[in-house]
């Protein structure tokens, strides 16, 4: 082989690329686990296209969520006019899209980047009427895609339609399925008020037609009709203040939606304990949502992270964006994965490092969208143990065609302005212990073919909870490219890292040209430089 022809096999990425595509090109790891037992791809009010309060709910921003690869998206189901649904966040300005237009765009392309079962998380603010024309459309749109429960809705006592499985299903078994994820809403006072006063109403003549009677065994008094519901935003909010379940057992979900729920979403009760956190268990396999600030507070000390990773073991646990993030940016995914929560709902219109590590998470196991928790996170014997710690010695050598790509979707990039300066942030993040940045000195004037020749070294504890960024900037901090991998898919050796733009496009000519060696954690002689 010439120079000539050695050379452009090393910049070959086809060949010779940083991540190992044997866990990136086909599924390799057991998908005959139950659900519980993996990382889940998930985003956060998946149909908005920018910020929480005055953007735009669009079909458009589901396909690009489903086209990332996401199995789990959000739908905030609204009432909206002449009895179709429709899809918003709830008191903003934000301009609504119809509920039968981000289901027609989930049949288009549910299953185009993986076969695995997509979760369908429904926001439900919407009485009964519009609750079983949901039911119609997911029936009409999806067809057999839909699961659904093999019961008799006619004589199944109501306590048994509102519990889940007793065991979870597999990825496989769930191949081609859309699964509905829902919250059973309680009634208050306010709904059995107005049903008391509907249902007098019927007896002398002036009821309103549209107006559900509670004595149809159609459906069951709704609390969404009640004056608590105009409250809440969210079911976010519902899953944070939901009230006690009322002791009648009377509950405000539609059995059309009770029959496609497989995921029963219940509040997260728990008690903080000096030992850790001692959960209620619903009795079922269960979903719960909760957001960043609560589970700041169940993973503040190590015995509260190990009580949290022992009820993932059997429940599901969705982490979703704090309230209080108006511009859609996100937060820190790493603790909730450390602490074995499976879904991590991330807002991905927003480009931001969390959502970089979510994407390169995801790319392992032939990008599937699921992901097996390590052994010590899907077993509740405290004997299992992570892998052991090693040392990831990273040398920074070149970068190539560097040039900032044009992304119509930032407004604020000037396409013609071109950075005085670049330089590339390697970075480990997993948990607290192994989180730490390097930074290359500044190349000035060159975006072309930079040349750094820097050398770092990362100390990792916990390498089954790893992840490895790297991201071009400028002067100014602007990122041109990034590039992120779960750690364990790295692969050592001169290798080309293939990067791609904050949006996630994958660049056609950029890369970074680096070396890469795994070494036993007593072997490192020097750790990076912080920033």
């Amino acid at each position: 082989m010439s120079v000539e022809a050695f050379a452009q096999f090393l910049v070959d990425a086809s060949r010779n690329s940083f991540a190992d595509k044997t866990k990136l090109k086909k599924v390799y790891q057991d998908m005959h686990r139950p659900l519980s037992e993996y990382y889940i791809a998930s985003s956060h009010n998946s149909s908005l296209l920018g910020n929480q309060l005055t953007s735009r709910s669009s079909s458009e921003a589901i396909k690009r969520a489903l086209l990332l690869g996401v199995r789990m998206i959000e739908l905030d189901a609204w009432e909206g006019e002449d009895g179709e649904p429709i899809v918003t966040h709830g008191h903003t300005l934000v301009v609504p899209t119809t509920f039968e237009a981000c289901i027609a765009v989930v049949r288009e392309v549910a299953f185009f980047k993986t076969k695995y079962p997509l979760i369908l998380t429904i926001e439900n603010h919407c009485g009964l009427e519009q609750q079983r024309r949901q039911a119609v459309i997911l029936h009409e749109q999806l067809g057999s895609m839909l699961y659904g429960y093999d019961r008799d809705f006619a004589t199944t006592p109501l306590h048994q339609l509102m519990e889940g499985e007793h065991a979870w299903k597999s990825p496989e078994e769930l191949i081609g399925r859309i699964i509905i994820r829902d919250k059973p809403i309680n009634l208050d006072e306010d709904a059995m008020k107005a049903a008391a006063d509907a249902g007098a109403g019927a007896g002398s003549g002036a009821a309103d037609a549209s107006s559900p009677s509670p004595s149809s065994p159609s459906h069951f008094p709704f609390h969404g009709k009640g004056a608590k519901a105009k409250e809440a935003c969210s079911d976010d909010d519902d899953d944070e203040d939901d009230d006690e379940e009322d002791p009648s057992g009377a509950y405000g979900a539609d059995t059309a939606l009770l029959a496609l729920m497989y995921i029963k979403n219940v509040k997260l009760r728990y008690k903080i304990s000096p030992f850790g956190v001692d959960f209620h268990e619903p009795g079922f396999c269960s979903s719960s949502s909760i957001d960043e600030r609560k589970l700041a507070t169940l993973t503040k000390y190590p015995e509260r992270s190990l009580s949290l990773a022992s009820y993932c073991c059997r429940h599901i646990i969705r982490v979703y964006p704090a309230g209080q993030r108006f511009d859609s940016s996100n937060f820190d995914p790493l603790p909730a994965w450390s602490a074995g929560v499976q879904c991590v709902a991330l807002n991905v219109q927003k480009n931001s490092p969390a959502v970089w590590i979510s994407h390169g998470k995801f790319r392992d196991n032939g990008g599937a969208g699921y992901v097996l928790k390590p052994p010590a996170l899907r077993s509740e014997d405290a004997s299992v143990e992570f892998s052991e710690p090693l040392t990831l010695k990273v040398d920074v050598l070149s970068g190539h065609y560097l040039m900032p790509a044009f992304d119509f979707r930032d407004a604020s990039r000037d396409p013609l302005q071109i950075p005085t300066e670049v330089c590339v942030e390697t970075s480990v993040h997993g948990v607290k212990a192994d989180t730490i940045n390097f930074r290359t000195r500044p190349v000035k004037r060159n975006c072309f073919n930079p040349s750094w020749n820097q050398a770092a070294q990362f100390k990792v504890t916990r390498p089954d909870l790893a992840h490895f960024l790297m991201v071009v900037k400028d002067q100014d901090g602007q990122v041109f490219y990034q590039a992120s991998l779960a750690l364990h898919c790295v692969r050592e050796g001169y290798r080309v890292v293939p990067l791609s733009t904050p949006s996630l496009a994958p660049s056609k000519y950029a890369f970074l040209f680096c070396k890469f060696t795994i070494l036993p954690m007593e072997d490192a002689q020097s750790s990076p430089e912080e920033i």
